[in-house]
């Protein structure tokens, strides 16, 4: 049961219900008080909703008007992806609804060496093309360690596949062209993602912005290499990484793709991979993508897997130490661990070369 509390709700975010508080003590038992709740409670005067009959929003980013002393989701996530400098996002993910991030990710998830790299880039530096097609070599590496741990099943079993912060989709559809799955689940924070997402499924190309410099861009159309049957296999879901929702299932194979130091607990996320409802059945494999490019807005230091001087022995904690450890208290053995480095285009002139550790997981118990 809660105690009486009402200091940190006189935020200019939350509105006033009337008929008490659900399971509360103190003043709030009676059936004349006043509470504040934010919107996207679904609770008021002893009724919560368990379950809805429709797609019902993930976050407070997603709720519905009218909202308390004129706070607008759409403006906070704007606000917050300026904040952000475009190519990081909050841990309530409001930094990534914006067009701008969104065309940057088509850019990534659909563009070949040819077409993210300008050509004065590649003839300086031929070998960073390398970096591009991130999302399809996650697949590739996804798949060649599920295939050698023997959890795609026998002959003529269709696997599940799941991608947790799929963004654009870019990886989900590449695990569908491979044939190996029946289903594929892509899941991400980002309403704006996961509508694009969807578009893309139906349709299999975009059209989008790219910029150049400047206001000026040119108008490019990202592709899905994948027919429309395959396409057809994926599924696209709003969803908060940590708090992904039992009726997933359990999956053959999961991706987290440079998703783990961008959340407020990633133990959360990962404390869903196993256990008696675990994501990744037993014997199942995970694939683990992270720069660990911790952050505070993003993450308390307090949930860091490392990255900070440990202060009992003064010793540096690395986050892949950090890592190891959990996983194997959640009943996971390393399979390998690599560089897998990607290319994010902002201008012409412009890029991101990031070199995160991938990390393969099976699941042992």
């Amino acid at each position: 049961l809660y105690d009486d509390f009402s200091t940190p709700c006189f935020d200019g975010e939350h509105a006033i219900i009337i008929g008490g508080s659900w399971v509360s003590t103190g003043d709030l038992v009676s059936d004349f008080a006043r509470y504040h709740f934010r919107p996207h409670f679904f609770q008021h005067a002893g009724f919560r909703v368990c379950r809805s009959a429709h797609a019902a929003p993930m976050s407070q980013v997603h709720s519905r008007g009218p909202f308390a002393a004129g706070w607008r989701p759409a403006d906070e996530a704007a606000a917050q992806g300026a904040a952000s400098g475009g190519g990081s996002a909050d841990s309530t993910g409001k930094g990534y609804e914006s067009e701008d991030l969104r065309n940057m990710y088509l850019s990534l998830h659909y563009g070949s060496a040819v077409d993210v790299c300008d050509a004065r880039l590649l003839s300086t530096l031929p070998g960073v093309g390398a970096a591009a097609d991130f999302p399809a070599r996650c697949a590739e590496e996804l798949i060649r360690h599920t295939q050698a741990a023997g959890a795609l099943g026998g002959e003529g079993a269709l696997g599940r596949a799941l991608d947790v912060g799929c963004a654009t989709g870019g990886a989900a559809f590449a695990l569908a062209a491979t044939g190996h799955f029946g289903e594929v689940v892509g899941v991400d924070l980002s309403r704006s993602f996961i509508e694009t997402s969807n578009a893309l499924k139906e349709t299999g190309e975009m059209a989008y912005e790219r910029p150049l410099e400047g206001r000026l861009t040119e108008r490019v159309v990202a592709r899905v290499p994948a027919d429309a049957a395959a396409r057809a296999k994926c599924a696209f879901r709003s969803m908060d990484a940590c708090c992904l929702s039992p009726d997933l299932g359990t999956f053959d194979c999961v991706l987290l793709g440079n998703l783990l130091c961008r959340l407020p607990s990633p133990k959360a996320c990962l404390g869903r991979m196993s256990g008696a409802n675990g994501l990744v059945r037993p014997g199942g494999v995970l694939l683990i993508t992270t720069p660990f490019t911790w952050l505070e807005s993003c993450t308390p230091v307090s949930s860091w897997l490392g990255g900070y001087h440990d202060e009992a022995t003064g010793e540096a904690k690395l986050s892949v130490d950090g890592l190891r450890e959990m996983m194997g208290e959640l009943g996971f053995e390393m399979l390998e661990e690599s560089a897998m480095p990607l290319l994010i285009r902002e201008t012409s002139r412009k890029y991101q070369l990031i070199c995160p550790t991938a990390t393969a997981w099976r699941r042992i118990r």
